[in-house]
């Protein structure tokens, strides 16, 4: 019965210790995430940036609130038929990161030009009336990350976070406070 009780004990702390770690790392990587955003910069480490689709224009390749990972290149890497994320500096947009394959590419006639990138959304029937300079790229698309996709739409879902996250951090602590009490009941009547 002991035994069993350690067992219980330890994975109790574990769970809790493990719980109180993602909510610390959620909320840093949240405030992080927060700040870049807010200054209309990315997070970029060892080159690679994560961003967050919130238009259709690339379905079907990228849906909706996809959280993908982009990759800094050259200019001269960067293909036709890639995907890239730019800072669109003309119309509504000015400002934003867009998120679309390169339609084609010019190259530079002389080594004072530079390359100079179109782009069209997959799901659009135009190709963008900005011509993208290699100043503007943020990024060559990589991969989609649902793991993180998951995880940031559990957390901002406020039904989802009480129940996966408060409550069974509630009902920890609360186990901890009861193995608590009991242990200094047990102290007394030694």
């Amino acid at each position: 019965m002991k035994k069993e009780n350690k067992v219980l004990k330890r994975i109790d702390k574990l769970i809790t210790v493990l719980l109180i770690a993602f909510i610390l790392v959620s909320f840093a990587l949240s405030v992080t995430f927060t700040y870049y955003r807010s200054q209309n910069k990315l997070v970029t480490i060892f080159g690679y940036s994560v961003c967050y689709v919130i238009t259709g224009s690339m379905i079907p390749e990228l849906e909706v609130s996809d959280v993908i990972l982009i990759k800094e290149m050259k200019a001269d890497q960067i293909l036709e038929g890639y995907i890239i994320t730019y800072e669109s500096r003309s119309g509504t947009m000015a400002g934003n990161y867009i998120t679309h394959r390169v339609d084609s590419v010019q190259e530079p006639l002389t080594e004072q030009d530079e390359y100079y990138f179109r782009t069209k959304g997959d799901a659009n029937n135009v190709v963008d009336a900005e011509i993208i300079t290699i100043d503007q790229i943020k990024g060559v698309y990589q991969q989609k990350l649902p793991l993180l996709q998951f995880i940031v739409s559990m957390l901002s879902n406020p039904v989802i976070f009480i129940f996966a996250i408060i409550i069974p951090l509630l009902f920890s602590l609360i186990m901890q406070l009861v193995e608590f009490i009991i242990t200094l009941k047990e102290n007394k009547e030694e």
